[in-house]
């Protein structure tokens, strides 16, 4: 089984940016994305065998709920292209604050079953990636440019891990974040 460890922004700030992401993705055709809710990425994931995956939730999720709340915002688009063969992402960034660094190290002291090794923490909510070429990316930036585009603001409490179903990514288990 494969986990996620995200969280996602409460309802009321995550409708506006999922109604732009919806729209933004059907116009490019792309749509990745869309297989995930808005989330923001908190470290690499887990891997185990199916048949240990609930043990193995219930441990991190354990571990997990030790970390501390905090504030996080989103902080305008970005654009990037990626990989070989290249690939384009646009997102809204996510500001490093240092209550988002310890939930984020905080998660990663629990090393069993991490899927690999944690890449540059880069903290964002995806617009639109793995399926975006180069030139829809260049496209969608230039449409973009002054473009009322929505935000975000909201308390960081909980960490869920999320499995793919039928081609979809759904919430398997979370925790409320308590502190230690």
């Amino acid at each position: 089984m494969r986990f996620i460890v995200i969280t996602v922004p409460p309802e009321a700030q995550r409708a506006p940016l999922e109604a732009f992401r919806q729209t933004w993705n059907r116009n490019l055709g792309t749509f990745e994305a869309l297989r995930y809710p808005a989330h923001l990425t908190l470290r690499t994931g887990l891997v185990c065998p199916d048949d240990q995956a609930e043990s193995v939730a219930e441990r991190f999720l354990e571990h997990a709920r030790k970390g501390q709340p905090c504030s996080v915002a989103t902080d305008g688009l970005f654009f990037v292209t990626y990989g070989e063969p290249r690939r384009g992402m646009a997102g809204w960034r996510v500001p490093l604050s240092a209550g988002l660094e310890r939930v984020h190290r905080h998660l990663l002291e629990f090393s069993a079953w991490q899927k690999g090794p944690q890449a540059p923490f880069e903290p964002h909510v995806s617009l639109a990636y793995h399926d975006l070429t180069p030139e829809q990316l260049l496209v969608l930036e230039r449409q973009l440019a002054g473009v009322d585009v929505p935000s975000a603001q909201w308390t960081l409490d909980h960490v869920a891990l999320f499995r793919e179903v039928d081609g979809v990514w759904v919430e398997w288990a979370r925790t409320v974040l308590r502190g230690a």
